[in-house]
């Protein structure tokens, strides 16, 4: 048990080692390149949250679905006020 242990952290130490050596960077640092990347993935993500606000704030204040919801709700709970529970 403690063989296959040794083995498979010298075999996760290789590939990170050769993983280190191959993109010629420190373990934990981050490239300009990478950074940059991280940079602008969360500027696509910042915008498509502010994209989603302005369309549900737009649902939420379009006056023609708010009164077919509210009708439709009305009707849906006059129903259930109708429905009696299984003793």
């Amino acid at each position: 048990m403690k063989r296959s242990k040794l083995r498979s952290s010298l075999l996760r130490k290789y590939r990170s080692e050769k993983f280190d050596i191959l993109f010629n960077r420190k373990s934990n640092a981050l490239t300009a390149a990478e950074r940059q990347l991280r940079q602008e993935r969360h500027k696509v993500h910042v915008m498509t949250l502010l994209a989603m606000g302005l369309v549900r704030n737009r649902y939420l204040n379009d006056k023609e679905l708010q009164v077919t919801v509210s009708l439709s709700l009305s009707c849906f709970l006059s129903t259930l006020t109708h429905l009696t529970l299984p003793m």
